[in-house]
């Protein structure tokens, strides 16, 4: 059986194995099988990471005429957009179809229940049999990964991670501390979520690299030794993080920051804009909260970082309307914080435009702009048999008419 593996985050002219397509060989290479160059495979395993890669998905296409071209990967969990251009997206985990593919053949795999086929209208299940013995892999950043966690418990109500898949650990602690020792004196990034919600995080090295949620360092009363600290706060506001299910008040955020900032860290703050329910007020806010920073600046860096809230399948609230005013309002903030004189102890990183954001969703969602306009809407990823299905849609129709 003749096999290729792409990795879509780099050009088709240059072969090359990020995190996902590396599991692939290491998968591949336990059935005894070599992958082959693209164009002696009958086969092609390609990894995509995010529905937007479509085009490089309809390049490949073109340029593999006759072969059956099966794509996973993160972007798998929103098959819509990706089924268009390929045989078919095995959707979650990719084991028992490469399993059933080397053994029993392509029909037999391609009918599996977590196979998706674009024209068929056939349930969907998202495959969660996640490979916990796969060896640490080295990232695109020099840094190696350690698989611990996947899925959230935190059921955010934008965030993907919680609705799309159960949360699962490593099922042996002492694996994971025996390649924690195999990597010893080099780079670690833990693969999770939030840190703070593995059962083992005391036995781990906590100096490497790793997401943590506001709550878990305020509840265990324990700050990571890590020297940058990242912190998904989300919202610009108390308000809006209270119905997106994400509450952390402004004075809980602002005393860990400093408590941060005097042990000698940098904090970088990801924010989301372009809520549908978002207004001035909660950016007036957000201006707030860094002035009253400012006044106690520390030794220490704050990152506030942003993104543009898109419309992700499985979550409940991807069926609230897409609106462009965010992008005003976070021009104004911009204008105000550049022009308040700000040294480089905060700093401040860009969000997509409403034209890039509207493309992003409707890769996303599999829908028009005019549908996501108006919202109300799941889209055709809603074949999909997601774990939490029926509580997002509850969810969902509650926002919807509030």
């Amino acid at each position: 059986m003749k096999i290729s593996i792409i990795d879509s985050s780099y050009p088709l002219s240059k072969i090359q194995y990020g995190v996902s397509a590396s599991y692939l060989f290491w998968e591949l290479s336990r059935h005894g099988i070599t992958p082959t160059q693209l164009e002696d495979s009958d086969f092609v395993f390609a990894t995509m990471q995010d529905p937007r890669q479509w085009p490089y998905l309809k390049s490949l296409r073109a340029k593999c005429p006759g072969k059956k071209i099966i794509i996973g990967g993160s972007a798998s969990s929103a098959p819509y957009s990706l089924g268009l251009y390929c045989d078919c997206v095995v959707v979650g985990d990719g084991q028992a179809f490469i399993n059933t593919l080397i053994e029993s053949g392509y029909e037999a795999a391609s009918s599996l229940p977590n196979v998706y086929i674009h024209g068929e209208s056939r349930p969907v299940a998202i495959d969660q049999s996640f490979p916990w013995n796969l060896p640490p892999i080295m990232g695109d950043n020099g840094h190696i990964n350690i698989f611990i966690s996947r899925g959230c418990k935190k059921k955010c109500y934008f965030c993907q991670t919680g609705w799309a898949y159960d949360y699962q650990e490593a099922d042996c602690l002492n694996y994971i501390l025996s390649q924690v020792q195999s990597c010893k004196g080099k780079k670690i990034t833990y693969v999770s979520n939030d840190l703070g919600q593995y059962s083992g995080i005391n036995y781990l090295d906590s100096n490497a690299d790793g997401s943590y949620s506001v709550e878990y360092i305020l509840k265990k009363k324990m700050l990571p030794k890590a020297r940058v600290v990242r912190l998904g706060v989300e919202g610009v506001s108390e308000r809006i993080r209270e119905i997106i299910n994400k509450p952390i008040k402004n004075n809980d955020l602002y005393n860990l920051t400093l408590a941060l900032n005097r042990a000698g860290k940098s904090v970088k703050f990801f924010m989301m804009a372009g809520f549908p329910f978002e207004t001035a007020e909660d950016w007036e806010e957000l201006k707030a909260f860094i002035m009253r920073y400012r006044r106690k600046e520390q030794k220490g860096t704050l990152e506030i970082s942003f993104s543009a809230w898109i419309p992700s399948p499985a979550t409940p609230m991807c069926i609230l309307p897409l609106k462009d005013d965010y992008w005003k309002r976070f021009e104004a903030f911009r204008e105000w914080f550049f022009n308040a004189g700000w040294s480089n102890k905060i700093k401040l990183l860009n969000l997509a435009k409403p034209e890039t954001r509207l493309q992003s969703a409707m890769a996303h969602m599999g829908l028009t702009e005019k549908e996501l306009r108006e919202g109300g809407k799941w889209g055709p990823n809603d074949r999909i048999e997601y774990p939490y299905k029926k509580a997002a849609h509850k969810i969902g129709d509650k926002l919807w008419t509030a």
